[in-house]
């Protein structure tokens, strides 16, 4: 029973009846099927005698908990802290059981396909937005005629971004090994998922659709050459045919502008806080917009403590996949479709602030699922390496923020 609350609640989150059916509206169906989930597991697993799963994945999000409270503790800020833990526990909680309750290859696969047919359905809704003005919950195109959808994928760039990782899969499903019927359906799913997403007229979800190609191509064919070559024309023919926002992009244009000076005050509020950030969700009480890039939010908001528990959590889902890639080939397209997604938030990423949204940890959730149901313990578990990597990681990307911010400033005068 935890198994079919927990796919109600990908339903939820996903659909969303509750902010737009009359019979669901502002019912709280998110929180109610996640509690749900939790009795039925509880039961469950006491009825078997077995506790819950402690995966390097879950460590990590408990660090990176820590490292939320911690951030406004460190400031004396106590009802900060404690408001701060019980919204991001609605996101550890959900982890905890995609862990715990999708632990075997079906389960795995139902999930994985849920989240797929859920998203086509939103690139549906969207299309017909487009083509009506209006979409299934009568909310309108947003600036510059971009679909959306409603609650959180209200923001063009969260339905784009969604869809990406529905790509992901179907691509991987038609180009690895599988049925002609799968092939074929997979082929229709991606014609309508990629229209949708020229609809969503997001650069983000562009990038990270590049990203998402590019690594598949080079990860899927042992041909190195061929595969980049792939790659780089599909790549090519995104930003070519991609929507008329990517042609104006530059370090002068408006909005860029202020991406670069978000970033800039990102960085001098890490330096006014460098180990615990000036808090969860204070980005935006200091300066008018948001970082503009996940990575300068969790590292101005939770220092580096959080950057490298966030960072960290995130290398030791796509390590864990290199190994399952290698060791299982029969489940080649949805590790391969994992990784890429993975791989494709990455890249957009640095150009968006989706530190704290609900499909990350979705997947992260799905990918640690999987660790532990193929893998053995030792073969996902974290090093003493692996955890100077991750030191290493958030060195490397806040260097790297800060270097494409001064050039930037200097192109822009």
């Amino acid at each position: 029973m935890s198994f079919i609350t927990l796919l109600l609640y990908l339903i939820t989150v996903y659909i969303r009846p509750q902010d737009w059916m009359a019979i669901f509206y502002n019912l709280p169906l998110v929180d109610i099927l996640m509690i749900l989930s939790v009795f039925f597991f509880l039961f469950e697993s006491t009825r078997k005698k077995r506790f819950i799963i402690k995966t390097p994945q879950i460590v990590l999000l408990f660090g990176f908990l820590a490292a939320i409270a911690l951030s406004h503790l460190s400031h004396t800020y106590f009802y900060g802290a404690f408001n701060s833990v019980v919204e991001f526990s609605k996101i550890v909680i959900p982890f905890i059981l995609f862990v715990n309750i999708v632990n075997s290859e079906r389960k795995i696969k139902i999930s994985l396909w849920l989240i797929i047919i859920a998203t086509v359905i939103l690139a549906i809704q969207g299309i017909y937005q487009f083509n009506n003005g209006l979409g299934w919950a009568g909310q309108p195109l947003s600036l510059q005629g971009r679909i959306n959808w409603v609650g959180i994928f209200n923001d063009g760039n969260d339905l784009a971004l969604a869809i990406v990782m529905a790509i992901g899969f179907v691509f991987a499903f038609f180009f690895g090994k599988a049925h002609p019927s799968l092939k074929f359906l997979s082929a229709v799913f991606l014609g309508i998922l990629l229209y949708a997403l020229y609809l969503t007229n997001s650069r983000g979800g562009y990038v990270a659709l590049a990203g998402t190609l590019l690594f598949y191509f080079t990860r899927r064919f042992k041909n190195k050459f061929i595969a980049i070559s792939l790659g780089v024309i599909f790549v090519f023919t995104i930003f070519a045919l991609g929507p008329s926002r990517l042609s104006t992009i530059s370090a002068s244009e408006e909005s860029a502008y202020g991406r670069i000076d978000a970033w800039y005050q990102g960085m001098q509020m890490l330096k006014s806080s460098p180990i615990f950030g000036v808090g969860y969700g204070m980005f935006t009480e200091d300066f008018s917009i948001t970082a503009h890039n996940s990575y300068l939010l969790v590292a101005a908001e939770e220092g580096i403590v959080g950057l490298f528990f966030w960072i960290a959590l995130i290398y030791s889902c796509f390590k864990g996949l290199s190994v399952l890639v290698k060791r299982h080939p029969r489940l080649n397209s949805y590790a391969l479709g994992l990784e890429a997604n993975l791989v494709g938030f990455l890249c957009s990423a640095f150009f968006l602030s989706r530190s704290y949204k609900d499909i990350l940890y979705i997947m992260l959730a799905l990918i640690s699922s999987c660790l532990y149901t193929f893998l053995k313990k030792d073969e996902y578990a974290l090093s003493s390496k692996d955890i100077r990597i991750s030191g290493f990681l958030s060195f490397a990307v806040l260097m790297f923020t800060w270097l494409t911010m001064r050039v930037s400033l200097r192109i822009a005068g």
